[in-house]
């Protein structure tokens, strides 16, 4: 499948003083290769997560700092990207009234931001401004009466926007918040949540192309987890849930980033700690997962991943080794082959093609 040239926008977490927070590349999908266009250390201090409106034209970024211009908890950070040269013009910061907001997801019109707040475990639904940039505050959903320690860390919308959707590995639930397109309120679904095995901690959510399935990444069983999805009603009943790692692996590792392939057959999730990507097939009847693959990334920390649009190649940021890899998507068999170049860059954290 031909693919025109893309834009890789990435953010940099914890890097020194003056380093760039903020990275773009053209990212060629006939070459798979990287070209660096443009760098920033304006705006976000800590990115979390970094997100494109629908128009392509403006980039969303969550901001991991203990207050906004005075306002306590993260922010979001809004610029102004330039197709043509990747360049990143800051337009505003808002207070996302969470603290380490870690999600972003924008309504298809563009008018509404949803932010999960993984520390207050909280998710916030934000305006936008005239200038593009984030608004204030419409509405907020409170996932403490659901446990002690709730971490909200994925805000995703359904297909229709009737509902959206949140991780919270706090409390080992997947909610489903129902969701006002035109007001941007948020109220509880019935069921208010699918919930998970205890302990499990579901970190990131991906649908299937179809949107008949539901998948989850845990962070602390390092499980792949499988739901059918209920969009009439907003239900989300489990199917089944893989182990992402070895049997006789016992060392700490923590799943993180989780992709469908656009055929709807495989399935990606990146493993912090045994370093690896594991690949599923997807059983398209049943949406049940049958684990193919465990690739190893030869570096560290692979909190990010990003997948091409025709599904041929999967990009892995490593934290902790400063690079970025890049791998060969087989279509028949959705294993992966990590190519020899790499990208090397600061702390590459949360990767996203535009």
């Amino acid at each position: 499948m031909a693919q025109d040239p893309m834009l890789l926008y990435v953010g940099c977490l914890g890097v020194d003083p003056g380093e760039p927070t903020m990275a773009s590349y053209r990212y060629d999908p006939v070459a798979a290769s990287l070209d660096q266009l443009a760098a920033t250390d304006q705006g976000a201090k800590s990115p979390l997560f970094v997100m494109p409106d629908p128009t392509g034209r403006v980039l969303f970024v969550s901001d991991n700092l203990p207050d906004c211009d005075g306002t306590p908890g993260g922010a979001i950070v809004a610029y102004a990207i330039d197709p043509a040269d990747g360049s990143m013009q800051l337009i505003n910061r808002a207070p996302t009234h969470g603290r380490a907001p870690c999600y972003i997801n924008v309504t298809r019109d563009g008018r509404f931001i949803a932010v999960a707040n993984y520390a207050t475990g909280t998710v916030s639904i934000l305006s936008r401004n005239a200038d593009g940039g984030a608004g204030e505050l419409i509405d907020q959903m409170d996932h403490g009466p659901f446990g002690d320690a709730p971490h909200a860390h994925c805000a995703l919308l359904s297909d229709d926007e009737r509902f959206l959707l949140c991780a919270d590995l706090g409390v080992d639930r997947v909610f489903i918040h129902r969701f006002d397109a035109d007001t941007g309120k948020l109220s509880l679904n019935d069921p208010p949540a699918t919930i998970t095995a205890d302990g499990a901690g579901p970190r990131h959510l991906a649908f299937s192309p179809d949107r008949r399935y539901l998948f989850a990444m845990t962070e602390y069983d390092n499980t792949a987890i499988a739901m059918h999805w209920d969009a009439a009603g907003g239900a989300a009943p489990l199917i089944g849930a893989q182990p992402a790692l070895p049997a006789d692996f016992t060392e700490t590792s923590y799943g993180s980033d989780i992709f469908v392939h656009p055929s709807g057959r495989f399935l990606y999730v990146s493993n912090r700690g045994h370093e690896s990507v594991s690949v599923f097939a997807i059983d398209e009847a049943t949406g049940e997962l049958s684990r193919v693959q465990i690739a190893p990334i030869e570096g560290k920390f692979p909190r990010s991943m990003a997948l091409d649009p025709a599904g041929e190649h999967l990009l892995v940021g490593n934290e902790q080794t400063d690079h970025i890899a890049v791998f060969d998507v087989d279509a028949q068999t959705g294993r992966i082959t990590r190519r020899e170049q790499v990208t090397a860059l600061k702390r590459p954290a949360q990767l996203r093609l535009v």
